[in-house]
């Protein structure tokens, strides 16, 4: 009982700065960097009630989450961050069982990358498969999967080629078994690459 008090306390406390950031982010008379700061520190501190909450198992006000992320969305232009707080949102209706809107976010997520973006890219190839839509399927996928060569050409990355695995395992397995042979003859000493089962890899 005191534990969750306790809980309670340090989350009306950081709500409180939430409101204090907020009001400096929109003022008109704050200038760039502070909003900037305000914008970020509020992230951080909304981000932290969610930790809180996961962890001891606790309620937070999805509804006052929300309205902090829609006047960061309406005020604030920096694509990094908006990605962080449409990547947030999801993850807000994702914890209340709404899946739908948990989608819905992670797209306007997705929309704050580059149009290269391998993420992105996957994304859609992910999206428009599971529509039945293999034509499209197919066309982001391969994008994808040439942007991770792109990359690859100008400096060898474990974890982009696991990537680029993880996309032609979804479409065609045989190549991305005959794909992990050659790379380990390759890389005799990479540990991941020696131990890496394709049948783990999803996307």
């Amino acid at each position: 009982i005191y534990k969750m008090i306790i809980m309670s306390k340090i989350r009306n406390v950081v709500l409180l700065l939430c409101e204090i950031f907020l009001f400096l982010g929109c003022h008109p008379n704050t200038n760039k960097h502070l909003k900037q700061y305000s914008y970020e520190t509020l992230m951080d501190s909304i981000s932290a009630v969610l930790q809180s909450a996961m962890q001891n198992g606790s309620d937070y006000n999805v509804e006052q989450i929300l309205h902090y992320t829609d006047v960061i969305i309406a005020n604030d232009t920096v694509s990094d961050r908006r990605y962080k707080v449409f990547c947030l949102r999801s993850n807000v209706y994702a914890q209340q069982g709404d899946s739908i809107n948990a989608m819905k976010e992670y797209e306007k997520a997705m929309l704050q990358l580059p149009s290269n973006h391998i993420d992105r890219l996957i994304f859609y190839g992910l999206k428009y498969s599971s529509h039945g839509q293999i034509d499209s399927a197919t066309y982001y996928f391969e994008r994808a999967s040439a942007e991770c060569d792109n990359q690859l050409s100008r400096e060898f990355d474990t974890n982009l080629f696991v990537k680029k695995l993880s996309i032609w395992k979804h479409t065609d397995i045989i190549v991305a078994s005959h794909l992990l042979d050659s790379i380990r003859e390759e890389y005799p000493d990479d540990t991941l690459l020696q131990n890496l089962n394709i049948e783990d890899l999803g996307l």
